[in-house]
């Protein structure tokens, strides 16, 4: 009896491990895509919310404009203003400051009714005065050669928008301080219908902070930035004080995409809003984690979820291993000896269980099979030798023998040479082949029975061929199997010469040699006809090697009954039973001209004697 020690990892281990962890990837694939779901819902709702939100702020902002731009061109047009600006004095008169106190009345009026608006101011060309609604009037040095002024002429009535850049501030210190980076003022040539020939300016100023408050409530953490940008792009204002990077927008993205920013360490949520008078655009930025913050609580419970799984997978692949896999490992490697040869295996029965009663059934099959293989090993050996019968016998040689005997009388009487010597050879031919029972040939005699077989095809073929026969003396005396070449010269013949038109050699040759200091009968068989495709070769040669010694006897049948490769098959067949797997059948070809087969036959003592039992050639057929 053995006893074994198991080792403490088992591949049966591995394979549960792996079976609870398969079990698991439902669950944790089921769980990561209602994250990514949910994740996704709630990034798709926050857009809309943010969305629906950015695009009321937008109207509403794009409302507060036209109703500038409407109080610009009112202001612009107004006959009063416009007939107490008409003086076209440059100095000032006691008229001319009354004149300009009505005007400031006025605009501070208008002023006071929109708190939007930080600003209404008025330059006055000839005199050189810009009146305020805040600041009242204060004269202007060399107001038209003003490089924002002549733009605004130029414009010709229409809004010109100006925004102070901090690096052109200094620029315009000498108007009001109200024109700084913190505002924007919207400017117009006033006389509109050119009634007073002036070139006075109207200036509507508006604190950038007092249009960012009209959407600073969508920002709902400190990480949100809103953005204000004109309709040329240009970067007005925003919650950070900084100008964002802009992704780049496209017709698939719609107003609203997730993206990395250049330069940046994590994903923005990007969602944008147009006014549709104005055409300024209103952007909000947020950090895609910041969306996540209400499933994050979920996602690390169920990530604990899966890890506690997986341990519990462990686990209990774990005691299974110890309960059910380890007597098993035991019975496999009882039965990996008994399989190397150890045929006195016995297991000791430690459990009185389902598995006691393996080990019980375990060691009745080891004693059963050993008694088996000693009653069955005759038996293979019989059938061994009835399937190399059934290769042999493929044919009757019997009854073509009888039956090649009277078409060779009747060819004799009609006096048809070609046939006769035809049908004579071939009888010759099986009346060697039946042998009455003798099964190996000198290599003499062989090669004598070959030539009967090669005339017959050479008279077919209306002599197309030569042959070379090579034999070495010392070669001559030595036993091989009968028909064992004939299906080679077969091949050489219909494969290989029957495709050439003249000329064709059939080349025997037979020597002995010595290999590893083993003695081996050479015979070579070669033709040159157009030899055999590489592709085709390599086929042959696998499909050769397929053959293996222990199937041989067991499944002749599969490997002989293919009509491909029949004939080859039927030789290696025979070469492995009857000289073992020192046997060789070595085929080669270029692929362009010839073709040679190479047998080795090993050589013993019993192969070399001569047998007794000798058909001579004057024997009569049977």
């Amino acid at each position: 009896m053995v006893s074994m020690r198991m080792p403490q990892i088992r591949s049966t281990q591995l394979r549960l491990t792996c079976y609870f962890l398969l079990i698991l990837l439902p669950l944790v694939a089921v769980s990561l895509f209602a994250i990514y779901r949910s994740q996704n819902a709630l990034e798709h709702q926050a857009g809309e919310r943010s969305g629906n939100a950015l695009a009321s702020s937008i109207e509403y902002l794009d409302l507060t404009l036209q109703g500038i731009e409407d109080i610009s061109a009112m202001l612009a047009t107004d006959e009063n203003i416009m007939s107490l600006l008409s003086n076209p004095a440059a100095e000032l008169s006691p008229q001319l400051i009354y004149d300009f106190q009505n005007v400031v009345k006025q605009i501070a009026n208008v002023n006071s009714q929109n708190h939007v608006i930080a600003e209404i101011s008025i330059f006055h060309s000839p005199s050189g005065m810009m009146l305020s609604s805040k600041s009242g009037g204060r004269r202007i040095e060399q107001l038209e050669q003003q490089a924002w002024y002549q733009e605004v002429v130029e414009a010709r009535g229409r809004n010109v928008m100006l925004m102070p850049e901090q690096n052109l501030y200094d620029s315009y210190r000498n108007l009001d301080p109200i024109f700084n980076t913190k505002s924007i003022t919207f400017l117009r040539l006033m006389d509109l219908y050119g009634r007073y020939s002036s070139r006075n300016i109207l200036a509507i100023t508006i604190s950038k902070d007092t249009l960012l408050d009209l959407a600073r409530h969508l920002s709902d953490s400190k990480n949100t930035d809103l953005s204000l940008f004109t309709d040329s792009g240009v970067w007005i204002t925003g919650t950070s004080g900084k100008v964002p990077a802009m992704p780049e927008w496209d017709s698939a993205t719609g107003d609203m995409m997730i993206q990395q920013p250049p330069g940046g360490t994590e994903k923005m949520l990007y969602i944008r809003a147009q006014a549709p008078y104005s055409q300024w655009m209103l952007l909000m930025s947020q950090p895609e984690k910041e969306l996540r913050k209400e499933t994050e609580q979920l996602r690390r419970f169920i990530f604990v979820i899966i890890c506690v799984s997986i341990i519990l997978a462990l686990l209990f692949s774990w005691i299974l291993y110890s309960r059910i896999s380890s007597p098993l490992a035991l019975i496999s490697k009882g039965m990996k000896q008994f399989q190397m040869g150890n045929l006195d295996v016995r297991l000791r029965k430690l459990r009185e269980d389902e598995f006691g009663y393996l080990v019980d059934s375990f060691n009745r099959m080891a004693q059963q099979h050993q008694q088996f293989i000693q009653d069955t090993l005759e038996h293979e050996l019989r059938l061994a030798n009835a399937e190399l019968k059934y290769l042999q016998s493929q044919i009757n040689p019997h009854f073509l023998y009888n039956t090649l005997n009277s078409i060779y009388l009747m060819a004799k009487s009609y006096d048809a040479s070609d046939i006769e010597e035809m049908v004579m050879n071939l009888s010759r031919f099986y009346r060697l082949s039946l042998s009455k029972g003798v099964e190996t040939f000198s290599v003499k005699e062989t090669m004598d029975h070959l030539m009967y077989y090669i005339r017959i095809q050479q008279i077919r073929f209306v002599d197309r061929f030569t042959v070379e026969m090579e034999m070495s003396e010392a070669s001559q005396p030595v036993q091989i199997q009968k028909l064992l070449l004939q299906p080679l010269v077969e091949n050489a013949i219909l494969h290989g010469l029957e495709k050439r038109k003249d000329s064709g050699v059939l080349l025997i040759k037979t020597e002995l040699l010595e290999q590893h200091a083993r003695r081996y009968l050479s015979v070579l068989i070669a033709d040159n006809g157009p030899g055999i495709e590489q592709e085709k070769l390599a086929y042959m040669n696998e499909e050769l090697e397929k053959l293996q010694r222990k199937d041989l006897y067991l499944n002749a049948e599969k490997y002989t009954a293919s009509s491909q490769l029949f004939g080859l098959r039927n030789v290696k067949a025979r070469l492995k039973l009857i000289y073992g797997q020192r046997a060789e059948l070595q085929i080669d070809s270029d692929g362009k001209q010839g073709t040679s087969v190479l047998v080795l036959i090993p050589l013993d003592e019993r192969l070399n004697e001569r047998s007794d039992e000798r058909m001579d050639e004057g024997g009569k057929q049977a």
